[in-house]
């Protein structure tokens, strides 16, 4: 897990560096920008750990991506999982997903829940090629849910996809 100053510091450079690459045109700078200084950097993924997230490190011979989970009452809740965009299509993103199953498992937990923005199309079909399904979809709140439940470790998986308008412009390696 990440815990050292250090690890926080290689997370959050992690996270500009895929937020800036991947969400940049999806989202515009502006929305970015915000994301990275309310949530990704050094402070916000301390304060995070204080607050019992988990934060994990994918790397290999370099840094790829990180996780970051909480346990909730019925459910683990999967706050981030990223990979860069150099590492992406090799099943890293699946690695972080059996990481997440695993920590639910330690947990005594049944489910997993996480949040995508609903034009991160690539992502959104990512997971449905691991088996996530659709439930539910409230277009008011512009959530879409998705639940599968997973035969091999009997954990559910939830999706939920959230978006914003447009005019607010947003091979397996170790994991430490």
């Amino acid at each position: 897990p990440v815990l050292s100053d250090k690890d926080i510091a290689i997370t959050a450079a992690l996270a500009k560096e895929i937020w800036t690459h991947h969400y940049v045109p999806l989202v515009g700078a502006g929305q970015v920008n915000y994301m990275l200084s309310k949530f990704q950097n050094e402070e916000a993924i301390a304060n995070q750990i204080k607050d019992n997230y988990l934060y994990f490190l994918l790397r290999s011979s370099s840094d790829l991506g990180y996780l970051s989970v909480k346990a909730e009452d019925q459910h683990l809740f999967i706050s981030k999982v990223y990979v860069k965009a150099d590492a992406r299509g090799r099943g890293y993103g699946k690695t972080l997903i059996e990481k997440a199953i695993s920590v639910a498992k330690e947990h005594n937990l049944h489910s997993l829940r996480l949040t995508v923005y609903k034009y991160n199309l690539d992502t959104i079909a990512a997971y449905e090629k691991m088996g996530f399904i659709k439930i539910w979809q409230k277009k008011q709140s512009q959530r879409i849910v998705l639940l599968k439940q997973s035969i091999k470790s009997n954990i559910r998986l939830k999706l939920s996809i959230t978006y914003t308008s447009k005019k607010s412009k947003t091979s397996a390696g170790r994991i430490k």
